[in-house]
């Protein structure tokens, strides 16, 4: 039985003239192609850039249209190119295989690469819920230090729409 009643769990909402992206947590990873774009997009991003009441708007003009590699928060031929929410540990490696194994990993704070800091030291893995394509919350699985406080947090982040195990990398800075 599907979830979502209103998109029966496709992400998409179809109004007869434009599909647009359903407010349950499909509708953010849904693809979609809108007029001034060359390529898909996710719903995430529609809502983000496209719509009327969009917070950050981009109004491409048709002739021209914009890569949708070139849309904030993307990099062009990256995974995020196919419309994926994150980049996996595999896709990381394979990203990676030509990197000497004595390369520092420096972090950018945002997009814009507007500041940086190294990696501080050990990932932490834990449960990761999308709040959007480019934002999200993190939850440490627990340890034996700190079982006895993180456990219910962490069997209710898992519970969450969206929610995958991942690992979180620590900026110094």
């Amino acid at each position: 039985m599907a979830k979502c009643a209103k998109c029966n769990d496709s992400g998409v909402i179809e109004t007869g003239n434009n599909d647009l992206p359903c407010s349950c947590p499909a509708g953010a990873t849904a693809l979609f192609n809108t007029s001034g774009v060359d390529g898909p997009i996710t719903g995430a991003e529609m809502k983000r850039h496209f719509l009327n009441d969009s917070p950050e708007p981009l109004r491409p003009s048709s002739p021209n249209p914009i890569p949708a590699s070139s849309l904030p928060g993307r990099r062009e031929g990256s995974v995020f190119d196919q419309g994926a929410l994150y980049v996996t540990w595999g896709q990381f490696k394979e990203m990676m295989q030509d990197v000497e194994d004595d390369t520092p990993i420096i972090m950018s704070k945002d997009a814009e690469g507007n500041a940086f800091s190294p990696l501080s030291g050990p990932p932490t893995k834990g449960i990761y819920v999308p709040t959007s394509t480019w934002s999200g919350e993190f939850q440490d699985k627990p340890n034996e230090d700190t079982k006895a406080i993180d456990s219910d947090y962490y069997e209710c982040a898992k519970k969450e729409d969206g929610a995958v195990e991942a690992i979180c990398l620590w900026p110094t800075n």
